[in-house]
């Protein structure tokens, strides 16, 4: 059938669908072939996996979260500090240690600020199965942190710990 000069091949399309060949280009429904989520579900899983266990760590209960609580370990505890990082540490009434960060706005912008504090809470989280229950600690970022590697954080971390006698005799 032509229609001002151009053929309509719709006309001679049978109503009937035709068998899908073997080897034809869309024999099959558009999935991925590693499945339905493919790799990028696996790495969701390992992202909440690890997100879980962050969460088991650093629990609200093991936090100091209460400007009073902060303001009492600054006053009655006792302070170490390397040139990156200064602890301050106070023995608490409870079964559990309970940790704190402290950066501050001198430090740079919001994106700097966090990823010191993502630092510092990485080399606590090494090292919380190795510090003795009953204290509260207080880690203030120093201004040279901003560009502190995540791996010195952790060992000066774990050097102040030492100093002040909070990890546990075995661990040492």
């Amino acid at each position: 059938m032509r229609t001002g000069g151009v053929e309509r091949l719709e006309a001679y399309l049978s109503a009937k669908s035709e068998k899908k060949e073997k080897n034809s280009r869309f024999s099959q429904p558009d999935v991925h072939r590693r499945g339905a989520f493919g790799y990028k579900e696996k790495a969701y899983q390992r992202q909440k996996k690890t997100f879980r266990l962050m969460q088991e760590i650093m629990k609200k209960k093991g936090k100091i979260t209460r400007s009073s609580d902060f303001r009492r370990v600054f006053q009655a505890g006792k302070s170490l500090a390397t040139r990156n990082i200064v602890l301050y540490y106070r023995k608490n009434q409870l079964n559990e240690s309970r940790v704190g960060f402290i950066v501050s706005k001198k430090l740079g912008n919001a994106v700097k600020r966090n990823r010191v504090k993502r630092v510092l809470r990485e080399g606590y989280r090494h090292l919380a199965g190795k510090i003795s229950s009953g204290y509260d600690m207080v880690f203030v970022a120093r201004f040279r942190a901003v560009t502190l590697p995540a791996g010195q954080a952790g060992a000066e971390m774990e050097q102040l710990l030492l100093k002040g006698g909070l990890l546990k005799a075995d661990s040492r």
